[in-house]
């Protein structure tokens, strides 16, 4: 078996007769042979297909026989999932096998590769993954993945191929794979390192996946294809017999060529620029190209088309047919029989033209040939600069995103480019940044469109535009909440397929994998979405499996409301009455109010009633009749609606301040729900009431602005047209006016034409008056409700071109990362300017002092913290600034620092820090003058803990007892006791250490938390077993513990995570002894995750130190989540490194899956390595991952990399639509006297619903169990 010589477009013809038969012709004068009634089936709708129809002959001849066998083996069961056509060149496959794609048999999908030169990147592996995952993403209805590099593409294709064969076999239909022209594969035979599309094609067959290949006899099966490989098998060969018809077209074909090279003039210009070009040019670009007459340049190729060159259609635009050899064999004997001066003129010409559309800022009507085929005429390393020049050409990305709808084909580029420059000989870090940042700012911007802007292409019916749209926005949480809004709109439309088709997509983005854990409440907001998805979608089956995730009883209600909202039917709604009464049973009188919605949402008015909320917060009340108005058939029946809808709104409207958010939607519900029951008069003196409500003077102008815009929307809604007008005018800050004068415009539209034209267009005059892009959202919509389709489409293609212009904005870890080098390299002027120019207002004083603190200046960075307006921010800052200046030993700078911070918490915080080294260093006097200050209750114990510690140490014990005995919460009290029993045993006091031991039990006894009496009991056994160095004994006495623990009930998680945190103890303890594999066994057996990583880190850093690198590499293996098993793989390499050659330690990093992974990994390499040979991880890491997470890498190997970066940057860093409206927002509260980022409503209340995070050593095990007095005041 072997290779040959093949390729695309036989000029062997396909076409369909008018009865709808297969019509086959090999050449032009052939007799026509009806094959029979044609039953379609499906080719993956991608825009691939339009290049097989390309290749695909207008008939066929003599392939009846061929086209039956081919559908014979699609539908085949059993084994035997591969094909092998083999013949030699021009025996027709190429023919074949397209039309075979184009029209596939019913019950059959198809995605198809079709290897050749002569189309841009399709003649290697990388040209084949990019194209088939296209297609294999088309067809499961998803976005086309990031840029991936070679060490991760395959397995992804791989893993999508597998999907989507069960995706078809669920549907009843066979997916089968075309690849035709293996032999062309140039992977084979270009580099030692390169790898054949034969290998990449699956040896095990999933689901009924079929695999159809085409090749010559020779070359034989490349070296990279396995043993046991199917395509090694003589068994799936099928010889295809050579069309004589063929043989005519290959005859006439070269004559053709032969008269072409000895034609006239004007024909060898046309043939010498299509052998530079590589084929893909127009007849306008050959007229641009050559000065001469479009029309005979036209009739020229049309004498040789089909023979000597073949007419593609466009890839994206309708437009012009280009042109390519319709056979690799013919672009060969061209290029060799013309001269290398011939062909030089040319390809200087190809420069010289694409440089004049490069000067012209490649305009509207750049050639397709230029932003798609015109880079692969570069050689990649002989041609770098230019390669290098075209990969980061933002104006020319740009366009190819108008173009193509997506940046898929810029970002393809750059990878490419970027794989290119890691493999070359020699590094050029400065090369790969700029690539790596370019590729950052194309992927980035997607992060930045309006979630809610697909839905107004919904509107305006541009469907799959919407749906193309939300499938690209990144990153996935975000993408879920513009799917989510599309699926409830089609749902709306009765379009139930369409939903649960993005339904299945919402729930494919959900199981992807993730590089970091999910958070709780993440988890949560996922659930959650899923089950709205799936209920909107009709599959209230699919939403009660999502709803299985949901642990908290709120969380559920909620969820069990939204399957109501979505109006279920029979045995479906028979279920949710039947939970919610329930539910009814028994629920707590606090799940009330989330009861009384999903009552509400069933319409159901009895149990509403009964679970009304009477002494509940208005604002929840407000919410339910809003709800329960909405929900009953005919609320106007129910006069115990009436009556509460008054009652509630009296309160709402009572003398006082208009003083939030909330309180403003509570009155917008509340008179809602009013004209819905069909007292219009009374929601209308609701609303004037609330209107004319002082607003609260301590609000951000930010805040107030909110309120007046939801209360002009509400007017308008029951037509109180000019009042909600006049409230719309009242907003100070044009961004939130002209939002509000839109939506009164929408909503008025209907009723009030002429003046809601008027207001749509003073609202558009404000949104660009202040320059503000993301007010334009809403005057698209107000334009569409007037009936200016045309207005809104224009506005709503200006909005998404503001966010994918290629303008590279600096994020602010970003900007941070770039002026933290640019500091330390001593250049502060640029370290100033990216951080003042990068970074929003409420970011810019944090990101300094993070910069002033990594170039040593902290009472710079103390100076700049005291600036930050966040309260919180303010004091988180100061204190992580005062554990630095408490590491350089300056205690005085220090201390002045920590009592400077106004937040009890956080200057507790500060000040025990310092407590800490001041007590190891004996200075007693600085320790109790702080003791003074600190109020919170946890940090005092511990800095009192300190104190007590050193006492012990100048031998007075007795102080050191009475110190820990003053401790006043119990539970801490016992962690003193612990601690000090621990450094009496280390001292030899045992008589001691036992009296200690003793008040330690005695607090444990005393905790009014069962999880602190686990965790203080854990730590009693281990304080014991350790001290005696029984490790055995202490992890006897563990299980006991985690047996006590698992007794709790209902805080399980508190439980789990208690015990976690007592096991780490024992594993650090097993690890003291040199116990490893008692270490390695208690890592094991922690079961939460968190504690589980903290506790392999350490045996794998133990089994390092001790050279059993084996070991720790199989232990880092298991590291629970990916980020942190790069992590601990990223140590075992580094200590690779330190012995040994480098291949065995860079051949971990295939055992990572995530980009991000990769990159951390090849960090840690380079942070390891010393020298040069670290700059190939740099560059590693920038192929893989952020950029700017390599800056303090490139800035010890190659600083001069960061002014390139900077470059590259350049003044478009400043710029941004979400950056100028802060700017803009921040100008206003300067005019108006107000604090920048004073905290709207919505910033505070997510602020207030965040739990705080674990903390780590210096924090109690389960904070919410303490005494929180002092905690989030000051």
């Amino acid at each position: 078996m072997g290779f040959g010589e093949g390729g695309v477009g036989e000029s062997v013809q396909v076409g369909v007769a008018a009865d709808g038969s297969t019509v086959v012709q090999a050449g032009r004068d052939a007799v026509v042979v009806q094959v029979g009634q044609v039953r379609s089936g499906q080719s993956a709708r991608s825009a691939y297909l339009r290049q097989v129809r390309g290749i695909a002959p207008d008939e066929l001849r003599d392939r009846a026989a061929e086209l039956a066998e081919l559908a014979r083996f699609c539908s085949a069961t059993g084994a035997g999932g591969y094909w092998w056509y083999r013949a030699p060149a021009w025996a027709g496959k190429s023919a074949l096998l397209a039309w075979f794609v184009v029209n596939p048999p019913a019950g059959v999908r198809v995605v198809s590769f079709f290897v050749t030169s002569r189309l841009p990147q399709h003649g290697d592996l990388s040209g084949f993954i990019a194209v088939v995952l296209e297609q294999l993403c088309d067809l499961l209805h998803r976005p086309v993945p990031g840029p991936l590099t070679d060490a991760t593409s395959g397995a992804h294709l791989l893993a999508m191929l597998d999907e989507a064969a069960e995706h078809c076999q669920a549907r009843g239909e066979r997916l089968v794979l075309v690849v035709d022209g293996l032999d062309e594969d140039l992977g084979v035979t270009v580099g030692p390192t390169a790898h054949s599309i034969a290998a990449m094609l699956p040896e095990s067959l999933v689901a009924g996946l079929r695999v159809v290949v085409s090749a010559r006899p020779r070359p034989p099966v490349p070296d990279d294809v396995p043993d046991g490989h199917p395509l090694r098998d003589p068994a799936i060969v099928h010889e295809l017999s050579p069309s004589a018809h063929a043989d005519v077209v290959r005859v006439d074909a070269q004559r053709e060529l032969a008269r072409w090279l000895h034609g006239t003039e004007l024909e060898l210009d046309l043939l010498g620029l299509l052998v530079a070009a590589g084929g893909g040019l127009t007849v306008r670009d050959l007229a641009e190209l050559t000065g001469g007459r479009p029309r005979l340049i036209g009739e020229h190729l049309r004498t040789a088309t089909g023979r000597t060159f073949v007419a593609f259609p466009p890839r994206w635009r309708t437009g012009a047919e280009n042109y390519r050899f319709a056979h690799d064999t013919l672009l060969k004997t061209a290029s060799h029989e013309l001269s290398g001066a011939e062909l030089g003129d040319r390809r200087t010409r190809l420069r010289a033209w694409a440089g004049g559309y490069r000067d012209r800022g490649w305009p509207v009507d750049t050639p397709e040939y230029l932003l798609a085929d015109y880079p692969k005429t570069f050689h990649p390393t002989d041609d770098r600069a230019q390669v290098l020049a075209l990969a980061i050409d933002r104006t020319r990305h740009n366009r190819m995103v108008d173009v193509t709808g997506s940046d898929v084909l810029a970002l393809t580029e750059i990878t490419a480019a970027l794989d290119t420059a890691c493999g070359a000989t020699k590094t050029d870090l400065t090369a790969i940044a700029r690539l790596a940042v370019h590729r950052d700012a194309l992927t980035g911007r997607n992060a930045t469109i309006p979630t809610d802007l697909p839905g107004l292409w919904f509107d305006l019916g541009e469907v799959e535009h919407a749906e193309t749209l939300a499938l690209g926005i990144t990153p996935a949480h975000r993408q879920r909440d513009a799917l989510l809004d599309l699926i409830v709109r089609h749902a709306a439309g009765g379009h139930r397929d369409r939903a649960e088709l993005l339904a299945a997509r919402l729930d494919d983005l959900h199981a992807a994998p993730r590089a970091a854990p999910e958070a709780a409440a993440e988890a949560a907001e996922w659930s959650s979405a899923l089950v709205h998805a799936w209920a909107a979608a009709g599959r209230f089956d699919r939403a009660m499996t999502a709803m299985s995730a949901i642990t908290d009883l709120r969380r559920w209600i909620q969820a069990l409301t939204t399957l109501a909202e979505c109006s279920p039917e029979g045995s479906d709604r028979a279920a949710v009455l039947a939970e919610a009464a329930r539910l009814e049973r028994t629920a707590g009188r606090a799940l009330h109010p989330a009861l009384l919605a999903l009552f509400a949402a069933l319409g159901e008015v009895e149990p509403a009633e009964r679970v009304w909320p009477a002494q509940g917060l208005v604002w929840d009340q407000a919410a339910c009749l809003w709800h329960l108005a909405r929900a009953v058939p005919d609320p106007a029946r129910h006069p115990w609606l009436h009556h509460i809808a008054l009652s509630v709104a009296q309160e709402l409207t009572a003398p006082g301040e208009l003083s939030h958010g909330i309180r403003c939607a509570a009155v917008v519900a509340v008179a809602r729900a009013l004209a819905l029951i069909g007292d219009r008069p009374a929601a209308v003196v609701v609303l004037r009431a609330a209107a004319a409500l002082p607003t609260h003077t301590d609000r951000s102008a930010n805040e107030q602005d909110e309120v007046l815009r939801h209360l002009a929307e509400a007017l308008a809604e029951v037509a109180e047209v000019e009042f909600a007008e006049e409230v719309a005018r009242r907003i100070t800050w044009p961004f939130g006016r002209a939002i509000a004068l839109a939506r009164v415009a929408g909503v008025t539209a209907a009723a009030a034409h002429g003046r809601a034209r008027t207001l749509v267009r003073d609202a558009e005059s404000a949104a660009r008056a202040g320059g503000y892009t993301g007010a334009l959202l809403a005057v698209a919509r107000a334009h569409s409700a007037v009936g200016n389709r045309d207005s809104a489409v224009a506005l709503a293609s200006e909005v998404l071109l503001s966010h994918r212009s290629a303008r590279h904005r600096l994020t602010v870890p970003q900007a941070t990362a770039m002026a933290e080098g640019f500091a330390r390299m001593g250049n502060h002027t640029t370290a100033d300017r990216l951080v003042r120019d990068s970074t929003k207002n409420r970011d810019r004083a944090e990101a300094y002092a993070k910069v002033a603190l990594a170039t040593r200046e902290p009472e710079r960075a103390w100076d700049i913290a005291r600036s930050i307006n966040d309260s919180r921010l303010r004091a988180e800052t100061l204190t992580r600034i005062t554990r630095t200046v408490v590491a350089t030993g300056d205690l005085d700078l220090a201390e002045r620092i920590a009592t400077s911070i106004r937040r009890s918490a956080s200057r507790s915080q500060a000040c025990a820090v310092i407590v800490d080294a001041a007590a190891a260093g004996g200075d007693l006097d600085r320790c109790h003058r702080l003791l003074r200050v600190i109020t919170d209750p946890w940090w005092r114990a511990r800095a009192t803990t300190a104190i007590a510690l050193a006492r012990t140490k100048s031998g007075d014990h007795a102080d050191a007892v009475a110190l820990v005995a003053a401790i006043e919460n119990s539970d801490f009290q016992a962690e003193g006791w612990l601690r000090l029993v621990e450094r009496l045993v280390e001292d030899g006091h045992v008589d001691a250490a036992n009296l200690a031991l003793v008040k330690a039990q005695e607090c444990a006894d005393q905790s009014a938390h069962r999880e602190w009496r686990t965790w203080t009991r854990l730590r009693i056994v281990q304080t014991v077993a350790n001290a005696a160095g029984h490790p055995d004994e202490s992890a006897h006495l563990s299980r006991k513990a985690v047996e006590l623990a698992g007794q709790l009930g209902e805080s399980s998680w508190e439980s789990l995570v208690t015990v976690g945190d007592g096991m780490v103890y024992l594993v650090e303890a097993a690890v003291r002894v040199g116990d490893l594999d008692r270490a390695a066994s208690l890592a094991h057996s922690i079961e939460d995750p968190t504690d589980r990583d903290l506790a392999l880190e350490r045996v794998v850093n133990a089994l390092l130190v001790r050279g059993d690198v084996e070991r720790a590499t199989a232990l880092a293996r298991t590291a629970p989540y990916d980020f942190s098993r790069a992590a601990r793989l990223a140590t075992v390499a580094a200590a690779l490194l330190a012995t040994g050659p480098s291949r065995p330690a860079e051949a971990l990093v295939t055992e990572l899956t995530h980009l991000p992974d990769r990159s951390l990994f090849w960090r840690t390499l380079a942070a390891a390595t010393p020298g040069p040979r670290a700059a190939r991880f740099v560059a590693h890491a920038l192929q893989c991952g952020p950029w700017h997470e390599s800056i303090p890498e490139l800035l010890r190997v190659a600083p001069h990399a960061l002014t390139a970066i900077l470059e590259e940057i350049g003044c478009d860093a400043v710029s941004g639509p979400g950056l100028d409206d802060e700017r803009r927002r921040a100008e206003h509260d300067q005019a108006t006297g107000e604090s920048p980022g004073a905290g709207s409503f919505a910033e505070r209340r997510a602020g207030e619903a965040a739990l705080p995070a674990r903390g780590g050593g210096d924090e109690p095990p389960t904070r919410g169990l303490a005494d929180q007095d002092g905690y989030g005041t000051g």
